[in-house]
């Protein structure tokens, strides 16, 4: 007992086995009610085309996890940007442990980050990817900073916190002792409203849609 709440303790290697099934899933959220979960199913096996086994779970107010039994088709759908599904544009997070669908906003999205005028002897992958955690959480290069067919900056995917304030410089540390300050480019960021603390729009078209129903309620009841 804790006080006047029965109390129990989970099984350390049961709770862990239950992180190793979810560290395969994605995060998601539609409006079920403009499209039921069976046509989701049917479009997501069109647009997605897993090649491992695969399912959807429901899990309330139109938050749902995708699970895939491989790492490439996780990191393949997750890395492909938004989905159409209808009328609809699906955003796929991450899982995080901390995951609360009473709680949850959409404050992450995936965008390319770029590190200009970077120096070349930086131009390895690891220190890339190190470069790049000072914004986010690095997923990959792309192909011509890979391969380095050209040297004006090198473009990152991100896993971005849009509710956080994203640095446009970075204090980067050598371990030889040098250290120098560079330049951080957001070419295209999603909309996002501070206010709502969810991406899909802007606190000014909030707003203005607001004031759109109010001025709308007003001339239906005149």
């Amino acid at each position: 007992m804790r006080g006047n709440i029965p109390s129990i303790r989970l099984p350390k290697q049961a709770v862990e086995r239950g992180k190793l099934f979810c560290n395969h899933c994605l995060v998601g959220r539609l409006d079920f009610k403009k499209i039921s979960l069976s046509p989701v199913k049917t479009m997501a096996l069109k647009l997605w085309g897993p090649e491992s086994v695969w399912k959807i779970i429901p899990l309330g107010k139109g938050f749902f996890i995708v699970r895939f039994s491989n790492e490439e088709d996780l990191m393949r759908i997750w890395t492909g940007g938004s989905w159409k599904f209808g009328d609809q544009l699906l955003r796929l997070t991450k899982w995080t442990p901390d995951f609360d669908l009473e709680v949850q906003r959409t404050t992450k999205a995936l965008a390319w980050v770029r590190f200009p005028k970077l120096g070349q002897q930086y131009w390895e992958y690891e220190c890339i990817m190190s470069i790049a955690k000072a914004v986010g959480c690095p997923i990959g290069i792309d192909k011509f900073t890979m391969e380095r067919e050209f040297g004006y900056y090198a473009n990152v995917l991100i896993d971005l916190d849009l509710s956080k304030s994203l640095p446009n410089q970075i204090l980067v540390e050598v371990e030889d002792g040098k250290e120098f300050i560079h330049d951080v480019v957001y070419p295209v960021l999603p909309n996002f409203c501070a206010h709502c603390q969810t991406i899909g729009h802007l606190r000014n078209d909030r707003e203005g849609s607001t004031r759109l129903q109010e001025h709308v309620s007003r001339t239906m009841e005149n």
